[in-house]
């Protein structure tokens, strides 16, 4: 798979994981499936009035905010490595995303700078009222402890991510974060975004 399709395949994924978090699509099925029938407990937010922030702006994170552009008000980047020229969208810093955002969507690399970037810290500066997170990036670039916490509290309306942090010696049946999240606004993919099916 080349560089461009794990690109496209990752932003595709994440606009799925858009969607279903600010429709509420994930916790509605699952009620579905307790045979409740609960409309007025999971209607979503309109995405017209909806700001999102992309945090980078390499392959993935251009195409998932070129997808966004027709669906929601306001599209706002931050990638402190590109220059100004390249950007066709808003460009902000990275507390003015956090600020803004109603969905913060996650495309960076892991490196020291972004290791652990979302935090308790972070998490506070982000908009009144909450923000919906999207990682597709690696697991480590946020604090699992912390994401819990913010989604316990209401600073985080919800999160999905497509990688947690498992290996041999810690599978995911002793994950500290798969088990109390499946009691909140939380979707978990076991790394689809990867690549798309050949067809």
């Amino acid at each position: 798979m080349s560089t461009e399709d794990n690109a496209i395949a990752k932003a595709e994924l994440a606009v799925a994981l858009t969607f279903s978090l600010v429709k509420n699509i994930s916790r509605a099925y699952d009620s579905v499936k307790n045979f409740e029938w609960d409309t007025l407990c999971f209607l979503g937010s309109s995405f017209r009035s909806m700001t999102v922030g992309v945090m980078g702006h390499g392959n993935s994170g251009k195409t998932y905010a070129e997808y966004c552009r027709p669906f929601f008000d306001r599209v706002v980047i931050c990638d402190p490595y590109k220059e100004q020229s390249i950007f066709c969208l808003e460009r902000v810093d990275f507390d003015q995303l956090l600020e803004v955002s109603d969905v913060i969507s996650l495309h960076v690399p892991l490196t020291r700078e972004t290791e652990r970037m979302i935090d308790r810290r972070s998490i506070s500066r982000s908009k009144r009222g909450g923000a919906y997170l999207v990682n597709v990036s690696n697991a480590r670039v946020v604090n699992d402890a912390d994401i819990l916490s913010a989604l316990k509290d209401g600073q985080l309306l919800g999160y999905a991510t497509d990688d947690i942090d498992i290996s041999e010696d810690k599978p995911i049946t002793v994950n500290e974060f798969v088990g109390p999240a499946q009691r909140l606004n939380v979707i978990i993919t076991p790394g689809i975004g990867k690549q798309n099916e050949s067809r």
